[in-house]
């Protein structure tokens, strides 16, 4: 899954781009619940982004993603 950093709020939030078309600089990352649990608590965010950057939405996101459908949170 791709995801973007977006300014917002007078910061820098680390969002989902589904689409794969959000304009702006893109990390990859695999699906998987512990690869992105692994990537947070490991800050890669912030060094892919090259920033200091916020998780907060991406994580709530990911949530509703995977809540709304599990087999997404099993691949």
């Amino acid at each position: 899954m791709r995801v973007v950093a977006r300014v917002q709020d007078g910061g820098t939030a680390v969002v989902l781009d589904e689409h794969r078309r959000l304009a702006g600089r893109g990390a990859w990352l695999h699906p998987r619940p512990a690869c992105v649990e692994w990537a947070l608590k490991r800050r890669s965010f912030n060094r892919a982004f090259r920033s200091s950057v916020t998780t907060m939405e991406l994580e709530s996101q990911l949530r509703t993603l995977w809540a709304s459908s599990p087999e997404a949170a099993d691949t």
